[in-house]
């Protein structure tokens, strides 16, 4: 089977760009490119789409990713339990940030801005980290 770069795309819950930027950075090439210049993947390609989406969900960078992929005596488990590492240690240094003291014109400044207090994107890392964790709980179990 063959998908073209769209079917691949819509089938992965990704761009057609952001796999002509993997294309371009070698960590995902397609089976082949036609003559018009269309990319075109196969079921290797799709695994290895799938496997890489599934590492990019959990935070691991593109360059780990394809050099876990691309190793020969890749285990899958030894990354897992790795990235969940350092997740757990991200977390630990956030938890122990003291969330900085606004002054009141800084608090004003965030409101009319609408942004985001920075004590409220440290919890939300938090909070994604933890989610994180327990998908790797969840993957490690079986």
């Amino acid at each position: 089977m063959e998908y073209s770069i769209q079917e691949c795309s819509q089938l992965a819950g990704v761009t057609t760009r952001t796999l002509r930027w993997y294309d371009k950075i070698n960590l995902l090439k397609p089976s082949r490119t036609a003559e018009s210049g269309y990319r075109y993947y196969g079921l290797a390609e799709v695994n290895r789409l799938q496997n890489l989406l599934f590492y990019y969900v959990l935070g691991v960078e593109l360059a780990q990713i394809k050099e876990c992929l691309d190793s020969l005596s890749f285990d899958r488990l030894t990354a897992l339990r790795t990235h969940l590492t350092a997740l757990e240690s991200e977390q630990t240094w956030l938890k122990h940030l003291n969330p900085l003291k606004q002054k009141k014109g800084m608090s004003l400044y965030v409101m009319k801005r609408n942004l985001k207090p920075l004590s409220e994107i440290l919890w939300n890392r938090v909070r994604t980290i933890m989610e994180r964790k327990r998908v790797f709980c969840m993957v490690m179990s079986k």
